[in-house]
Order: structure tokens, then C-alpha cells, then sequence
């Protein structure tokens, strides 16, 4: 049986030799700022020899072109995809 990770997003990438780490981050629902919102906290660690990681990075972005092809993703300008959210979770279909 293989296991699944939820993550909100990525906190922090690095790279050592030729490593890559990437921090994957979720939301705290029991820690929040002075403003009342979820902090990020840390999840787990994905570590990738360097070619690895330029194979997922390649297969990320070509999702996140599908996505925005499809409008589940749309920019808010010319740098910063956003993706929208409904009650039932994000609008579109992205499978």
C-alpha cells in the first residue's frame, strides 16, 4: 500500500552538492499569528539527486500550464498564479 502526503505548499528548497531538499508545509490549525491566520508549519522533506528534481520541476510546470489552460489556475498578474476556490474545493476538473 503506498502512502499519500497532503501538503499546503513548499516551505524551502536547497541545495547541497548534488542534493536537492524541498520542505513540504502545511497549515497549523493550532498555531496562528497575531492576526488570527494559520501559520505554516513543516511537514516532511523530499530529497532528490539534482536530475531528479529537475524531472519533477519540468512535470510541475507543465501541470501548472494545463491548469491555467483549463482556468482552474488564473494570474492575478503577470508572475503569480492563483487558483480559485469554491465550496467543494478548486473549480475545473484537473484530471
Amino acid at each position: 500500500m503506498s502512502e499519500e502526503i497532503y501538503a499546503d505548499g513548499i516551505g524551502e528548497i536547497t541545495v547541497t552538492g548534488s542534493v536537492v531538499r524541498v520542505d513540504l508545509m502545511t497549515m497549523a490549525v493550532n498555531d496562528k499569528d497575531e492576526e488570527g491566520r494559520l501559520k505554516p508549519t513543516f511537514k516532511q522533506r523530499i530529497i532528490f539527486p539534482i536530475e531528479g528534481f529537475a524531472h519533477a520541476a519540468e512535470a510541475m510546470l507543465q501541470m501548472r500550464q494545463q491548469l491555467l489552460d483549463r482556468g482552474i489556475l488564473t494570474r492575478k498578474d503577470d508572475t503569480t498564479p492563483q487558483m480559485r476556490f469554491t465550496e467543494s474545493g478548486p473549480t475545473g476538473q484537473p484530471n
